[in-house]
């Protein structure tokens, strides 16, 4: 019989930004509906630094690699909970 080596993995890292398709899984709702909150300034997002300038002076208003903090997703649950009677 020979004896193992115990092999020490790391445990696994819980992602706290996650995308818009990741947040609508972890709210239970469609990827559209979690679109139209961080739209209307219901979730903030995360604003992560361009690689490398977009050509063109005008900034444009569109939902490239959006990211939301898992933290906020918490928040908004909270903030919505309500009792009934």
């Amino acid at each position: 019989m020979v004896a193992q080596e115990a092999v020490c993995l790391p445990a696994p890292i819980s992602a706290r930004l996650v995308d818009l398709h990741a947040a609508a899984t972890y709210l239970g709702v469609s990827f559209w509906t979690v679109r139209d909150y961080v739209l209307q300034g219901l979730i903030p997002t995360v604003e992560l630094p361009a690689l490398r300038p977009r050509e063109g002076g005008r900034r444009r208003r569109v939902l490239r690699r959006v990211v939301v903090d898992v933290r906020d997703l918490d928040a908004f649950i909270e903030s919505r909970k309500r009792t009934l009677g």
